[in-house]
């Protein structure tokens, strides 16, 4: 990612540095940052993009709350090396292990099987100050439940905490994305895609602005479709952790073996099978969306994804080529007309002189018939489908579109 940050010539990155101050003026927003040597820069900028994290100065300087939807709840992380374990493992191969132990649940997996190095997270219900009052060999024994040769690595307290930001911007000009603006439990793998989505979303309506392409209330559209999201990512994920701590309650493993075994295997796949909430979550309350007539605003189930090309969705993939997929052609900072199985008309024409009056730049490409469900599909450039038809007309522009752009 630094390799990569280092090829754009309008990006400075710099290295242990930490802000600790941020101040509104007419024009635009200060930014004061200090290294380890306690030295300062000042930054300013009209638009502010925070993604520090949980604790974010940010949120804090601008005074968004942090919405608590549960209770914190303490965790320990381990890391430790151990070229014995993964051979006295007994059953099937992982690269997660949930351990249920009633007192201390939690998970183990491998990060290098050829170093031999492991991480642990388990919850943690005692009441040690320090990590070094914890006895972590023995927690790491009860956990595997057998004993094993182990070198601890690194280890430290955290407390988990589920969280949503009030708001996610401030005054049209800081936005926060990611763990600043959401904070997850770690149960689904929900906090590292929701902060993806967030970002995706945000970029391309802040380069319109900023390239003078949008009115740039069009970055109030950027907290009305994230934060439903968010919550629901945020619920399915509360509702992993839940569920993994009651297990044990519900099925006694000394008395009912294969009914705590079979549950257990069920509560897995809740945990890897998410794409319905990954994949499948729409736009449906934004200001940028048509919604067909009639069209259903359920949410996918969790753990099924079922492609939908309809206005609010991430458009589903399909092969246009041997080998080419549909997102292939797609572009990154230009909306898209795809259109099935006929050429261009002329309300295609119509179509495409709208979006130059607004200087936005409308890609328009073909397929072939039937491959989706619309003979028209208009693609965002997060490649979201705004609108979705068999006739073009002008509704798109005069209920979405030129309030925006």
């Amino acid at each position: 990612m630094r390799d990569r940050l280092s090829q754009f010539g309008t990006i400075t990155f710099l290295k242990q540095h930490a802000v600790y101050d941020l101040q509104f003026n007419k024009d635009d927003v200060r930014v004061a940052a200090k290294n380890q040597l306690d030295e300062t820069k000042e930054f300013k900028a009209r638009y502010i993009v925070a993604c520090d994290g949980a604790n974010s100065i940010t949120r804090k300087k601008v005074g968004i709350e942090f919405e608590a939807l549960a209770s914190p709840q303490r965790v320990i992380n381990i890391m430790f090396e151990s070229n014995e374990l993964e051979k006295m493992i007994t059953v099937d191969k992982g690269f997660l292990f949930y351990l249920l132990d009633s007192k201390n649940p939690g998970a183990m997996g491998p990060v290098d099987p050829a170093r031999g190095l492991w991480y642990a997270q388990v919850k943690d219900s005692g009441t040690a100050e320090t990590i070094d009052q914890v006895d972590l060999h023995s927690l790491l024994d009860n956990m595997a439940g057998f004993s094993f040769n182990k070198k601890i690595v690194q280890a430290h307290f955290w407390n988990m905490h589920i969280q949503l930001a009030k708001q996610f911007s401030k005054n049209n000009r800081v936005f926060l994305v990611g763990d600043s603006a959401h904070a997850f439990a770690p149960t689904g793998g929900y906090g590292l895609n929701t902060g993806f989505g967030d970002v995706i979303n945000l970029g391309w309506k802040l380069s319109a602005v900023v390239k003078q392409h949008a009115n740039p209330i069009l970055l109030q559209t950027y907290e009305q479709e994230r934060r439903a999201i968010c919550l629901n990512n945020l619920n399915a994920a509360q509702k992993n952790a839940d569920d993994m701590m009651g297990l044990r309650k519900k099925y006694n493993p000394m008395e009912d073996p294969k009914g705590f075994a079979k549950a257990n295997a069920v509560l897995a796949k809740q945990h890897i099978h998410s794409l319905g909430a990954t994949m499948g979550y729409a736009y449906f309350d934004s200001a940028l969306t048509l919604l067909q007539e009639g069209q259903s605003t359920k949410a996918m189930e969790q753990s099924v994804y079922q492609p939908t090309a309809a206005p609010g969705y991430f458009l589903p993939h399909c092969w246009i080529e041997k080998q080419k997929s549909i997102y292939d052609i797609l572009s990154e900072t230009h909306w898209t007309l795809i259109i099935s199985g006929e050429k261009e008309a002329t309300y295609v024409q119509q179509w495409k002189k709208n979006f130059d009056n607004s200087n936005v730049i409308l890609d328009i490409f073909h397929v072939n018939s039937g491959i989706y469900s619309c003979r028209y599909v208009l693609i965002r450039p997060d490649w979201h489908i705004a609108f979705a038809g068999n006739e073009l007309n002008d509704d798109y522009f005069e209920y979405c579109f030129r309030k925006y752009f």
